[in-house]
This record gives C-alpha cells, structure tokens and sequence, in this order.
C-alpha cells in the first residue's frame, strides 16, 4: 500500500543521505591521499631512474635491486622519521598513536 511505499522511500534516503555525507567528509582526506601519493611516486621514480641507468652500465642487477630497495626505504620513510622524532620531543603523543593506527 502507499504507506508502506512512502516508508521505504524515506528508508532509502535516508540511507542514501548517509552515505552522501560519508563521501561529502571524505573528501576532506582526498588532497592529503593525493599529495602522499604524488610524493611517493616521485621518489621511487628517480630512484628507479637511477637504477635503470646502473643496469644499463653493466652493474649486476642484484646489486642495483639491493641498494635501489635501501634507497627507496630511505627516501620514503626519512622525512616523516624526523617529523615523528620531532612530535615525541614536543609531546604531540596522538601523532605517533596515528603511525600505530595507519601501520598495524
């Protein structure tokens, strides 16, 4: 019947409202994801210019394989190393919770 009708209607907006408003506050995140991403992709695509250029002189693969992984390691975890040394000697414990959190 149409009362029945008109509840599940306004069951399924509001459903679909909810998840509007999910998209809507994720967006908030959407500049921060891209701007970590287009970091990380920048680094490792110097260090794989790198070590392309050290295959084709002829240093063995493996080699260039180890110290293009150290590399990367380096280049990717340096700057937010320093940053989370930095929060531990100013006391900012929910930052270093957060690492907790995105790693486990």
């Amino acid at each position: 019947n149409r009362l029945d009708c008109a509840l599940h209607a306004e069951k399924i907006i509001e459903l679909e409202l909810d998840n509007y408003t999910l998209w809507q506050q994720s967006l908030s995140a959407r500049d921060a994801i891209r701007y970590y991403r287009n970091s990380v992709k920048s680094q490792s695509h110097s260090e794989l210019e790198r070590a392309l250029q050290k295959i084709n002189n002829g240093v063995p693969a493996h080699e260039v394989l180890k110290e293009f992984q150290y590399r990367l390691t380096q280049k990717i975890s340096h700057q937010p190393t320093e940053r989370l040394y930095q929060a531990g000697v100013n006391g900012n414990h929910d930052i270093l919770k957060l690492i907790y959190h995105l790693f486990s």
